[in-house]
Order: C-alpha cells, then structure tokens, then sequence
C-alpha cells in the first residue's frame, strides 16, 4: 500500500506541477517561434535564409501553416485538454492574412481552409475517442465496485445466517435434546426399568446416543460462529480455532501479535477470522505440513497478516482474479473477503518449501476506533 503522508503528497504535486510547466514553455516556445516565422515571411530572403525550401514547398502546393501542427500535436499529447483549440486559433489567426495573399484560385484557399482545420478534427476526433475510453474505464470501475458491493453483501447475510442457525440450535434443538436424555436418565434410574434389562439397555443407549448428537451439535455451532469471536474478540478466537486444528489434526500452529492491538469493527472481525480460518483449512487438507504459522502486526497506520506453513506448496496462478477458474475456490474466498476490506494479498508458494499468504488492511478501514485495547492480546 502506497504512503499517503502530506510529505508525498506535496512532492507529488510538486513533481506534476514543475513537469506541466517545463512542458507548457516548451510547447509555448516552439509555437512563439514559428508564428515569427509566419508573420515575417516577408524576411524569408534574410533573416529564414534556411527556411527558403520548406516556404516555397508551402506556397507551391498551397498548403500555408503546415509548421503549426507541431505545438497542436504537441499540446495534444501534453495536455489533452483546451489547450490544443488554443493553438488552433492561434494558428488561424496567424495564417488567414498569408492565406489570402497566397491563395490565387478557390480551390487552393478551400485546400487550405481545409488543411488548418484538419488540427481542429483531430482533436475532436481524439477527444471523443479519449471520452469514450474514460467512460468504458469509469464503467468497468463501476461494475467491479457493484460486484465488490454484491460480494460484501453476500458474504454479511451468509454470516448473520450462519449466526442466527448457530443461536437457533444453541438455543432450541440442543437444549431440547438435552432434555430428552436428562428424561431418559431419569427414566433408566427407575426401578421397574431396572429390572427390566432389554428395556434398561435401550434407553441407556438412546441416551448416550442424544448426549453424542449434542456434542456433535455443538461443535457444528462452533464452526458456524464461534461464540469465543463475538464474546472475547478476534484474537482469542484465533488461538481458539489453531488450539481446536492442533488437537484434531497432526499439525502444530503458532499464534503471533506484535504492535498495540486496536479495536476492529465486529463484522470485520469476522472477515480477518473467515481469512485465517480458510487458510489454516486449506493448510491442513492441502499442504501436508506439520507447522503453520499466524503473525498479526499492527503497526501505525495499518495491518499485516501473515499466514505461513512448511508444506508442499503449489504453483500460483499469475492473475489472482483466475483461482476460482484454477479450482482454488479457498483461495479465491480468501481474495474476495481481503478486497471487501480494502486489503492487498499477495501469495508466494515455493514447491517443497511452504506458502506464505501476506495481506495488509488499512486500520482506518477496519477499525471500530483507533484507540488501542491491550486486553485483546490475551
């Protein structure tokens, strides 16, 4: 991401300002002198001595002002703005009087007419062709700010969906099936089912069976929406989620916070943890590596995150845009929700020796405030 202190921005300007100007004098310059040499034709014996050749071609094939096209093109190429008509009138200013005086027959003065205003289309013609790409430009920007738009909206309504199935099964199906096997422990420590073992060992088994069920129900609530990220923040959950992968999988991940820690918006909690967990998944289903690595620096103005593993790697596709094309449908989550906010990711893989996903985000983007809160790196 680019430094956007007053310090840059005012050499900027500086650098733009001195550039346009040097131009402006040059093209200034070359056209002051030819307008000399247009008025005083009549000096063509002494003082354009040199010019003697280039001023009788002109008036043999009546084409007078053929030097101007040099500042118009100039100025066009320059500046691509007004300047260039300025030219034109100039220059039309300039040669009316030695049109008229060379200009011996009405088709040599309707050639002329036409060739100084030849400058004049060009410009017109170059200007539409300017607007019409500046247009095709601003809509492709648009587009891609509408899909950016459609993208973030999606990804918000599948988290508020996943948060409300999360709650639902927390709160209903769960507690209910909790119920129902607390009965049925009840149920199995009544005398008469005691001694009656067939239907004794049934219940205890319908039992133990619900308890499993509501383990199972638990741990998909978590991977749903992990109650940890909306009560204690993102980086607890990020310990959370590699402490949960180490223990299922034959993986060891580091969680490393570095800088002051400041406050995120909640919902853009949900879209650093979304990036990280998407990563450390396709580390343990992909790589076949045996560490993984997770650094957070906050450092001034912004955020970089880095997801690092030892494994196999693979080969990155040049243009980021073509992981979905390339079957990297993880990767391409990941890109999606970085752009949302307004992040930059870059991707190194290296065969044999690991992938490393860096990202930066703009704190003023992210964060909720930019007071830092140290009680989220415990």
């Amino acid at each position: 991401m680019g430094n956007y202190s007053p310090k840059t921005i005012s050499s900027k300007v500086l650098h733009t300002i001195n550039k346009s100007t040097v131009s402006f004098f040059l093209v200034s310059s070359v056209a002051l002198i030819i307008v000399y040499y247009y008025i005083g034709w009549f000096l063509i014996d002494s003082t354009f001595l040199w010019a003697r050749p280039f001023f009788l071609w002109e008036v043999k094939y009546g084409l007078n002002g053929s030097l101007f096209y040099i500042p118009i093109i100039c100025s066009l190429i320059v500046y691509r703005n007004r300047f260039p008509v300025i030219s034109w009138f100039v220059l039309l200013l300039v040669l009316i009087p030695r049109i008229v005086f060379f200009t011996y027959t009405p088709l040599f003065l309707l050639l002329n007419l036409l060739f100084i205003s030849f400058p004049l289309i060009l410009y017109m013609g170059f200007t539409i062709e300017l607007n019409w790409r500046q247009k095709e430009r601003n809509s492709l920007i648009e587009r891609d700010r509408e899909r950016q738009a459609f993208i973030l909206e999606s990804i918000k309504a599948n988290e508020n969906e996943r948060r409300r199935i999360a709650q639902e099964l927390h709160d209903d199906t769960i507690q209910t099936l909790v119920a129902v096997a607390t009965g049925m422990q009840l149920i199995s420590s009544d005398d008469t089912v005691r001694n009656n073992l067939e239907v004794a060992k049934n219940i205890e088994w319908s039992r133990d069976t619900l308890f499993r069920v509501v383990e199972d129900l638990r741990r998909l609530t978590l991977d749903l929406r992990p109650s940890v990220l909306d009560n204690m923040g993102l980086i607890p959950a990020l310990r959370w989620l590699a402490n949960n992968l180490c223990y299922k999988n034959q993986i060891v991940i580091q969680i490393s916070v570095k800088g002051k820690v400041c406050t995120i918006a909640p919902e853009n909690e949900v879209m650093l943890f979304r990036i990280v967990q998407e990563a450390l998944n396709n580390i343990v289903k992909h790589s076949r590596a045996n560490m993984a690595w997770v650094n957070l620096e906050f450092s001034g103005k912004k955020l970089d995150l880095l997801v690092r593993d030892n494994g196999c790697g693979f080969q990155v596709p040049e243009d980021t845009t073509v992981l979905t094309g390339s079957g990297k449908l993880g990767l391409a989550g990941i890109h999606e929700r970085v752009i949302s906010l307004g992040g930059v990711l870059n991707i190194n893989s290296e065969t044999g020796i690991g992938t490393t996903l860096s990202m930066q985000f703009l704190l003023s983007k992210i964060a909720s405030n930019s007071r830092s809160n140290p009680a989220l790196k415990k």
